[in-house]
């Protein structure tokens, strides 16, 4: 795939969205989606792992290999429902994008949380299970640990920074709009989800009312 389209896209997205979406969609909208489901999704998987405090009972490598399972299903159901709710409200914007093609925009968006693995592999290294407990952040609040904590936290909002630019071109490119389209498509597909989510808690709560 790589020689059909002339380039690596794992690092041309970094700063070409534009041009390497439109190869990817023209080649195909379903290349590597099981691989960057993986990568959207793990950094949040290990996050959860953390502040249920796993590490206090689960084998550390029995974490990973959940984590990572849970991943990749939960990553591409997260692709197809975004997608799905931009795809809808894009098309209020006159968008031409399909499902397919967002969602390609979509997850190779996430090329950049490679870097957010690779800083949960350093933490792994350093304190292996501890970093899977939920006060793990509290202990590495002094000292020459406190200031690597905050570095990482810092480039992991520099990197989430990045993924969402990169996003907004991949999605303009494939939408047929500018950026800042994008960005307005974005925030009318957030609205969306706030009113999915503000029904389907109300008709939950009839629900349990009513057994009550």
């Amino acid at each position: 795939m790589k020689e059909k389209l002339g380039f690596n896209p794992w690092f041309k997205m970094w700063t070409s969205p534009r041009e390497t979406i439109r190869a990817i969609v023209k080649a195909n909208p379903n290349f590597r989606l099981v691989w960057l489901s993986l990568v959207y999704s793990l950094p949040s998987m290990f996050y959860v792992a953390q502040k249920l405090s796993w590490g206090a009972s689960v084998n550390f490598w029995l974490i990973l290999g959940i984590c990572a399972l849970l991943a990749i299903p939960i990553g591409f159901i997260g692709f197809c429902l975004n997608s799905f709710l931009l795809m809808l409200t894009g098309k209020l914007l006159k968008g031409t994008g399909s499902f397919k093609n967002i969602r390609a925009a979509f997850a190779w968006s996430s090329v950049p949380n490679v870097v957010n693995i690779a800083l949960w592999v350093l933490l792994f290294v350093s304190f292996g299970a501890h970093v899977f407990l939920h006060n793990f952040p509290s202990m590495l609040y002094s000292g020459v640990h406190g200031a690597i904590l905050q570095a990482a936290l810092i480039l992991q909002v520099v990197v989430a920074i990045w993924m969402l630019v990169i996003f907004l071109h991949a999605l303009g490119e494939v939408q047929g709009f500018s950026a800042w389209m994008a960005l307005l498509n974005v925030v009318l597909a957030l609205i969306l989800w706030m009113v999915v989510l503000f029904v389907l808690g109300w008709v939950i709560s009839l629900f349990t009312g009513g057994a009550v």
